[in-house]
């Protein structure tokens, strides 16, 4: 079991649920809140969305099993603490692989499962908050009725730690490989979608001292941290400002980008990144604001719900370094990470021999009809035969070289399109 959430991790997650949060509230003050993990529904409901609790054996030996056990407990009786189910090993949360208890926090904050009028997002806030500690996190990868779904990933490194637009992006605006501009009526726009969400917080300085801020002003406060804010003056002066808005209408355009970023670090508000989007869009320019980060839109398409939908985190973390290598033209390690993949997917089932994985995976996406079953083995064996054969990975010296990006392209094409349709069908 190779696991990246460590037990402390584990441990102050199954706390949050047994013992509450504190949260911000009026005038600096804190206020103590609990939010069931099962959110709208019932414990019994909710964890047959994730188990087969008829299948699973009770604690209790008055039960045949865990859903009769658990009803007692819970329903007749109501004597299990907040959060048991944590510290249950049948559920493995605490003692378990990663993925189950990513697919549990992701579950419980469901559309069709967290309580809207409940503090479901002050507690994703801070589930998130402690997953970040081991480089994961949770985040929307499609969503049902306009209602966003949630899956997890991998942070890489770079993502740990945050850095504005315009340093990520130094040497290619240096060198002018990066030009692009706002419109005005474009920056007038996001003034107007920052001023929408720009609500008060409430604040406390070194000396303990409680006031009242607004999300601009902290915003504007962490970008000072970077750099010295300046625009344009009616002069065509570069002079300093102490205004967001005045900020975000006359300066450098990937500086506005610096802005929006930091104003979205600032707010768990998910509304706000699809009315950037929006107005990015209609003003035809081609980045998007994605969990915090402006980013260039992607050439390849491995999706946020393919990635967000792995097996297991080691297919999770290999997707989105071989999205990250196509994107920057690094296309050898991009395939190399991508044909890792589909090995990795290749032995998902842990409890038989490769081939045998394999072969339950073929019987899932073709549903057992024979002519499918036919296409989709040959596939897995032909790329299975490119892996062996070409030369996927640097240190393979003795295989047949690449000698043409476009064959990178093709591989990569090929292979995703299968390790997407594998996914699809949820072979787990």
């Amino acid at each position: 079991m190779n696991n990246k959430i460590t037990s402390l991790t584990r441990r102050d997650i199954s706390n949050l649920f047994i013992n509450g949060l504190d949260i911000d509230f009026l005038l600096g003050d804190t206020k103590h809140v609990i939010y069931p993990y099962s959110g709208s529904l019932t414990e019994i409901a909710f964890l047959n969305r994730l188990y087969n609790l008829k299948e699973m054996k009770s604690e209790d030996s008055r039960f045949e099993n865990a859903e009769d056990e658990i009803r007692q407990h819970t329903i007749n009786n109501n004597d299990y603490e907040l959060g048991w189910v944590f510290k249950d090993d049948r559920f493995r949360l605490i003692n378990g692989d990663d993925e189950h208890l990513l697919k549990f926090l992701c579950e419980l904050f469901h559309p069709l499962v967290r309580d809207e009028k409940g503090y479901w997002e002050d507690y994703l806030k801070e589930v998130n908050r402690l997953l970040t500690n081991d480089d994961i996190e949770l985040y929307p990868i499609k969503q049902i009725s306009n209602h966003d779904v949630y899956g997890w990933r991998v942070k890489s490194k770079a993502e740990s730690y945050y850095l504005p637009f315009s340093f990520r992006h130094k040497e290619q605006i240096d060198s002018q490989e990066l030009k692009f501009s706002i419109k005005k009526d474009c920056r007038e726009q996001i003034i107007k979608a920052i001023e929408t969400f720009d609500d008060i917080v409430y604040k406390t300085d070194n000396t303990g001292r409680n006031y009242n801020s607004t999300i601009g002003e902290e915003a504007f406060e962490t970008l000072s941290r970077y750099y010295e804010p300046k625009c344009y003056n009616d002069n065509k002066e570069f002079t300093k400002t102490k205004d967001l808005h005045t900020f975000i209408a006359n300066t450098r355009p990937y500086c506005v980008f610096d802005a929006i970023e930091v104003f979205s670090c600032n707010i768990i508000e998910p509304e706000f990144s699809k009315s950037i989007n929006a107005i990015l869009g209609l003003f035809k320019l081609p980045y998007s604001l994605i969990n915090g980060l402006v980013q260039a839109n992607q050439i390849v398409n491995i999706s946020d719900e393919q990635i967000g939908s792995a097996p297991e985190i080691g297919v999770t973390e290999l997707l989105q370094k071989a999205q990250s290598y196509f994107n920057q033209g690094s296309k050898q390690e991009a395939v190399e990470k991508l044909w890792d993949a589909f090995e990795r997917i290749k032995t998902i089932y842990t409890d038989c021999d490769k081939k045998h994985s394999a072969e339950i995976i073929i019987d899932t996406i073709s549903k057992g009809a024979s002519y499918y079953k036919e296409i989709f083995n040959s596939e897995s064996l032909k790329l299975t035969d490119i892996g062996n054969k070409f030369r996927i990975r640097h240190h393979e010296t003795d295989k047949i070289e690449i000698d043409d990006e476009r064959y990178y392209d093709y591989f990569f094409y090929r292979c995703n399109a299968f390790i997407s349709l594998i996914i699809n069908f949820k072979v787990i």
